[in-house]
């Protein structure tokens, strides 16, 4: 008799795990944000990052939730990268373009000889 309360067990806990991970749909956020982030942002990391959004919709519509999760936390990564790296591109081109123009400015009011 415990063998079978003990499969029961078991097997309440894997209809559980199934109807969590069937709770987590692939989200459009993210696919509007890898689109966004490969315009925008950084192109190869916003590409790899919407290839995995894809590729995470497809495996949910497969039936293949824990893949489906797995694929959906690398197109975050990917993603994150891409918004990372353009941040750092843009403040790096602010910084240069402040320290030109300052430069420029000093260069054009020196006394000329």
């Amino acid at each position: 008799m415990n063998q079978i309360n003990g499969d029961r067990r078991d097997h309440s806990y894997n209809v559980t795990q199934s109807a969590l991970e069937q709770s987590s749909e692939p989200n459009n956020e993210m696919y509007i944000l890898s689109i966004l982030a490969s315009l925008l942002c950084c192109v190869p990391c916003g590409l790899i990052g919407l290839m995995h959004v894809m590729a995470s919709r497809i495996d949910y519509s497969r039936g293949s939730y824990s893949l489906s999760q797995k694929k959906s936390q690398q197109a975050k990564c990917w993603t994150g990268w891409a918004c990372g790296l353009g941040l750092l591109f843009i403040i790096i081109t602010i910084s240069v373009t402040a320290v030109t123009v300052a430069k420029l400015a000093r260069i054009a009011n020196l006394p000329h000889y």
